[in-house]
């Protein structure tokens, strides 16, 4: 079985640094829908790293992959944004509660 899944076995360090350095790096659907979902920071360090002429030259997009993307990209994108004015809607409840928390507890 093991042969079957060499995938999840640890390799050595040697072997890690030839995938970084030679291996085809072929993205998933979701690999790249989970790119609007990253932080700004963690989306620029990523789309950073995959400029970079050392690994861009390497990448493979597999057709399906682009088009199920493609096909999903706006509702990811709409998604995102339902999760943020959700979050800030949140924070603005638990920011007037928290007020009006110190004003009855901690009045002047």
């Amino acid at each position: 079985m093991s042969r079957a899944f060499k995938t999840f076995q640890n390799i050595s360090s040697e072997d890690f640094k030839y995938l970084w350095r030679d291996a085809l790096i072929i993205f998933d659907t979701n690999a790249l829908l989970n790119i609007y979902r990253l932080p700004e920071f963690a989306k620029d360090d990523f789309l950073n790293i995959l400029s970079d002429e050392k690994i861009n030259n390497r990448i493979w997009l597999p057709f399906q992959s682009f088009l199920e993307f493609s096909q999903n990209r706006l509702s990811v994108i709409s998604e995102q944004k339902k999760l943020f004015l959700r979050s800030k809607i949140l924070l603005k409840i638990v920011s007037k509660s928290l007020i009006t928390h110190i004003i009855i507890y901690y009045p002047k």
